[in-house]
């Protein structure tokens, strides 16, 4: 490019430089500011007060802002009062706000009508999902409704048509709620047939259970039944005995039910303990489900060492089997107990970090009576490890306790070496 031409862009450049802001400037159009000229509150429908106005930090004549009405939003979400907030704008320059607010419901009263006769206490004490005094919304009323036909058919009454009716207090935020149960179907015990291995009689079964032939069904009774049957197997040493509603067939016609109930005693299960006397309910347990067969042993031979330990036998021992016959597992604990000894107070030796009242003091018994002044023997075993915990809390990792004893006729005093 020449020289001159040169020239004349780079002076055509500046001009238009100086010039062009000066023309947009001369013309820029300032954006209008919103202002909020009114601010109205509707609660629950109707007009707020004066209370409810002061829940919006804004007042007329403020900018309007997406920032405050969000910050207001939340403000009021934080009172707790309100289940749904919503704000309506109107206008663009002048604006006009409207908060329509939906009060939280509190239930003050529940009840329950029917036409038959229902256990009524037992259906209101059912309900979790809603109560008086507690909040209510169309979830909770959903699910008390399932509540109810749950227990109504644990009771015994079948296909319940239930209309809940919920009445609003029009001056509090405060409904009452009727569950209205209007039909129910009721069956009678047709039959009950049992299958399985029937080792204790058929007869004294049905004896034992309320659930009979002719009576009205109850599912509530019934699962009491199988219990109570299971337990009379259990004490006969069928620990893992089944006892299970294999079929239940209903009648609509004739309104009855047919039940078919199977028993399964599995193995029979005896447990000796040689040596001391043990209560079986400690060990009985332990048994009732499949198991590593090892395992139950060891399990059962802790829970003998330690219930002999609290009565004094400090040094007993367990040597355990288990054996095979048949249908038969026979489980036998071999107890030596030794002699009984009364503890005396504990003494520490070796102690460099804690003092000895220091160390009682954190090892305390729940409740808040010092671990020394009366210790029972299985909790005399867990205390060198206990000590051994806490001395690595205060950086003492290979810290080590020791457990020896004095005896002086029937009396142990431990010794706890760190």
């Amino acid at each position: 490019m020449p020289k001159n031409m040169m020239t004349l862009a780079v002076w055509i450049a500046g001009i238009c430089a100086v010039v062009f802001p000066c023309f947009l400037q001369g013309n820029q159009v300032s954006t209008p500011i919103s202002l909020i000229t009114d601010i109205n509150l509707i609660v629950d429908e109707k007009p707020g007060g004066t209370e409810m106005r002061n829940l919006v930090p804004m007042e007329e004549g403020d900018v309007f802002s997406l920032i405050k009405i969000t910050q207001s939003i939340r403000q009021i979400y934080r009172t707790g009062l309100f289940s749904d907030v919503q704000v309506v704008r109107e206008g663009e320059q002048d604006i006009k706000l409207t908060y329509v607010l939906k009060r939280k419901l509190v239930v003050r009263n529940i009840d329950l009508i029917s036409n038959a006769e229902l256990p009524k206490r037992k259906l209101m004490g059912s309900l979790d999902a809603i109560k008086e005094e507690g909040p209510y919304s169309k979830d909770s009323l959903d699910k008390a409704v399932g509540e109810i036909e749950e227990a109504l058919r644990r009771l015994g009454f079948f296909q319940a048509e239930i209309g809940p009716e919920v009445r609003q207090n029009p001056n509090a935020p405060q409904v009452d709620i009727v569950f209205v149960v209007r039909s129910v179907k009721r069956y009678t015990v047709g039959g009950i047939d049992f299958t399985g291995e029937m080792i204790l009689p058929e007869r004294e079964i049905r004896k034992m259970m309320e659930t009979k032939e002719g009576k009205k069904f109850v599912p509530e009774e019934l699962e009491s039944d199988l219990e109570l049957v299971k337990q009379s197997y259990r004490d006969i040493g069928y620990r893992r005995v089944e006892v299970l509603v294999s079929g239940r067939n209903f009648d609509e016609a004739d309104l009855k039910v047919s039940l078919e109930i199977q028993v399964l005693p599995q193995e029979k299960i005896e447990i000796q303990v040689i040596g001391a006397e043990v209560p079986m309910t400690l060990l009985e347990p332990i048994w009732e489900v499949q198991i590593f067969e090892e395992w139950g042993l060891r399990e059962g031979d802790a829970k003998i060492i330690n219930y002999l330990r609290n009565k004094g036998y400090i040094f007993a021992t367990v040597d355990s089997s288990v054996n095979h016959e048949g249908n038969v597992i026979r489980v036998i604990h071999n107890v030596s107990p030794g002699n009984r000894f009364k503890i005396q107070n504990i003494t520490f030796e070796g102690l460099s970090y804690f003092t000895p009242d220091q160390l009682k003091d954190e090892l305390m018994l729940a409740g808040g009576f010092p671990l020394f002044q009366k210790v029972e023997g299985a909790r005399l075993y867990e205390l060198p490890e206990e000590i051994e915990l806490l001395y690595g809390s205060r950086g003492f990792s290979e810290a080590h306790v020791e457990m020896t004893f004095d005896r002086e006729g029937n009396k142990l005093k431990p010794i706890l070496t760190v």
